[in-house]
């Protein structure tokens, strides 16, 4: 898996999307030309190599080797650099997690163990079962898990909560319309050719289906015709099926014709001349955005002929709109000599074309580039409104040079809200409007009286958090000028990361729970778009790191919303790896320290022995566990995470002076995606039993970190 340390690429992960596919596995961008600085010192002699606690399928640890040069210090291993601590007299080694990272999300994260070098993240998404397929996306870095469609007709089997009655046949479903006359029963009611069955539309080119000027028509290809002979370079199977549609021509605007909804099918639409002419033009999409076809004004009481194809029988909406004529429609697509525009004046743009041209923090698809001039300091707000209420746009704000990607100041997505600059110095920018699922917006510049940042609005206004601290900040709703690399067209502010001496950290960002966003670490330069750990989903979010060194690292923090930020840094002496190979049963437990520790371990021999409420129900077998334990002689925030772990892990707290207790409200979780578990609860004085299981019978190697904090 590719370690969340890397460049994002020009088109970056959508937050809105990930909302709708629920953030499951949320993760780090990713890009050729990544640099990546997570290391971990590890002192090989700073605690004995116990045997009751060794991995016996490991390769043994060099521990407590004396040195005077670093000749017998090479453990083996590629991704630790081995040294001696000549003042100490002692070996050294710090790992690299970036020297495991083969580059790809879906595989889980790779680590760098001390004792057994690279280790293999698994699969992030898991297998799924009988009914349902987890896929995960590596552009998109999420899983989804969708209903297995056998037929792939976009309807699941009855049996899988479904209505295809047959899910061999890919033109019999539940979505499928019921025709007249065919003695079939298409979409699976019991029934055939039953009342309100569709009589079979626009099968003749002589006859097509008169769409209105402005508005949305369902239609179905059941009973169309074989494919149009020519003139489109799409591939069209001989068993697909076309009708036809007339687009009235409007006579003072062009006019819009797009598939608004295909069920996932390659849709063609082809402009005819006449029928059995060869298609004038083609367009064909199988996902969103579907095609969509410009109409050129005309008459009034002339129609444009369009033949619409589909693999298989498919209901369509089509939908048609006016939009702005070409010579009305001023936007360029490049930084030369962009389109002026005029501050307070609206300007309608189209989109029926789908070309990029520029790099962007935010989308690309389709961009239009326009010259805003700016007399004197101002604020300067830029807004897009979709004409058809449909689709949202990507908005960005460049200064004149405009070509290199260091250009843009800021971008915004407008779903979140307007791109907001409060101080901007007299020139001539470049502001651009990039859209795939609106055919047409109206764009409008305004500008205010000028205003100042506000903290945390830049790294160099970052307030400093030091450890033990928590800071808040306010989005305000306001743009991305950290460019972290990491989230893109949403509100982000930026915080210092202030650490006095070499030290293990954690640092955990909070977001409205409502809201959905993401948390970027950056090097103490703020570089930006190199993100060196990036997390993306729903709060909260954390970043963990063995002896980091003294000094500093910013955070960026954003949403999509507004509300407010808060970020908390959490330190601790370095301590090494403690490998564990049994802590099975409540006689072996583990004790966690006074102030936390790091164990790694393989669960995979062991036996189940305490269970969990969050675990799947009627789980058979029960997956291995491994108990620690951990006394408090004060009130404390307990910090416990399971990233690094090779399966989907359970922690939850128990609490009791007999092993291994009750379990403590609110404090089990389930570590599906890929920062696995993770818990942060105050707890009183008192004995507690950590529990560390796998969901639903996982099982494998693992790796826990816990802290221990004042509240």
């Amino acid at each position: 898996m590719a370690h969340d340390a890397s460049p994002v690429s020009p088109f970056r992960w959508r937050v809105w999307c990930a909302t709708v596919l629920g953030f499951a596995a949320a993760a780090a961008c990713s890009s050729p030309g990544r640099s990546l600085t997570n290391s971990t010192l590890i002192v090989a002699d700073a605690g004995p190599d116990s045997s009751a606690l060794a991995d016996a399928t490991a390769p043994p640890p060099i521990a407590d080797v004396p040195c005077n040069d670093d000749s017998p210090c090479n453990d083996g291993l590629p991704c630790t650099d081995d040294q001696c601590d000549r003042a100490r007299g002692r070996c050294v080694h710090t790992t690299h997690d970036e020297k495991c990272d083969d580059g790809i999300y879906c595989n889980g994260f790779e680590v760098c163990h001390v004792r057994r070098g690279c280790i293999s993240g698994g699969d992030v998404c898991g297998m799924g079962n009988g009914c349902h397929i987890s896929r995960c996306g590596e552009r998109e870095r999420t899983c989804t898990t969708v209903p297995r469609d056998v037929d792939s007709d976009g309807d699941p089997d009855d049996h899988c909560g479904g209505h295809d009655c047959d899910d061999a046949d890919p033109l019999r479903n539940s979505l499928m319309s019921e025709v007249c006359g065919n003695l079939i029963d298409d979409n699976c009611s019991g029934q055939v050719d039953e009342a309100a069955c569709l009589v079979p539309q626009g099968q003749n080119c002589d006859a097509p289906v008169v769409l209105p000027l402005d508005g949305e028509t369902v239609v179905s290809t059941a009973g169309g015709s074989a494919p149009v002979p020519s003139g489109c370079p799409f591939p069209l199977s001989s068993t697909s099926k076309t009708i036809f549609v007339a687009v009235p021509r409007s006579p003072s605007t062009d006019t819009v014709l797009e598939v608004s909804d295909s069920q996932n099918q390659a849709t063609t639409l082809s402009e005819l001349s006449g029928c059995g002419e060869a298609a004038l033009s083609c367009e064909q999409s199988v996902q969103s955005p579907f095609p969509r076809m410009r109409i050129s004004q005309g008459i009034s009481s002339t129609f444009q002929l369009v033949a619409v194809t589909t693999p298989i029988v498919a209901t369509l909406r089509l939908r048609t709109g006016p939009l702005p004529s070409p010579a009305n429609n001023v936007a360029t697509t490049g930084c030369t000599n962009p389109a002026p525009l005029a501050a307070g004046t609206p300007t309608r743009v189209d989109f029926t074309s789908l070309a990029t041209t520029l790099s962007s923090d935010c989308g690309t698809s389709g961009m239009r580039t326009f010259a805003l001039d700016v007399p004197a300091p101002s604020t300067v707000t830029i807004e897009a409104r979709s004409l058809s209420g449909r689709g949202s746009v990507s908005l960005g704000f460049r200064s004149g040079n405009c070509v290199d990607l260091a250009s843009e100041l800021a971008c915004k997505e407008s779903t979140v809200g307007p791109l907001v600059h409060p101080n901007v110095p007299p020139g001539r920018y470049v502001v651009t409007a990039a859209t795939s699922t609106a055919p047409s917006i109206e764009l409008v510049a305004t500008l205010t009286a000028p205003a100042s940042l506000s903290s945390g609005a830049t790294c160099a206004l970052a307030p400093a958090i030091l450890p033990g601290q928590k800071v808040s900040l306010p989005f305000d709703n306001g743009s991305d000028f950290v460019r972290s690399g990491c989230t893109s067209g949403l509100a982000a502010v930026a915080f210092r990361a202030d650490i006095p001496s070499v030290s293990d950290i954690l640092v955990v960002g909070r977001i409205p729970a409502v809201a959905s966003g993401g948390m970027a670490l950056l090097d103490a330069n703020c570089t930006q778009g190199i993100p060196q750990l990036c997390r993306v989903g729903a709060s909260p979010f954390f970043f963990s790191r063995q002896a980091a060194p003294a000094g500093s690292m910013f955070v960026s923090l954003a949403t999509n919303g507004g509300g407010t930020g808060t970020v908390a840094l959490y330190t601790r002496s370095p301590v090494p790896d403690v490998p564990v190979s049994g802590a099975g049963d409540c006689a072996s437990a583990i004790t966690i320290g006074a102030n936390g520790g790091h164990f790694s371990g393989d669960s995979t021999t062991l036996a189940s022995t305490v269970g969990s409420v969050c675990d799947r129900a009627f789980s058979n077998p029960r997956a291995p566990t491994q108990l620690f334990k951990l006394t408090l002689a004060a009130r404390r925030r307990v910090l416990l995470h399971t990233a690094g772990s090779a399966f989907t892990t359970i922690a939850s707290i128990r609490s009791g002076a007999t092993c291994p207790g009750l379990e403590v409200p609110d404090a089990c979780n389930i570590g599906y995606g890929q920062d696995r578990s993770f818990l942060d609860r105050v707890l009183d004085a008192g004995t507690y039993w950590l529990v560390l299981t796998g969901y639903s019978g996982a099982k494998g190697l693992w790796t826990l970190d816990a802290f221990i904090a004042s509240i």
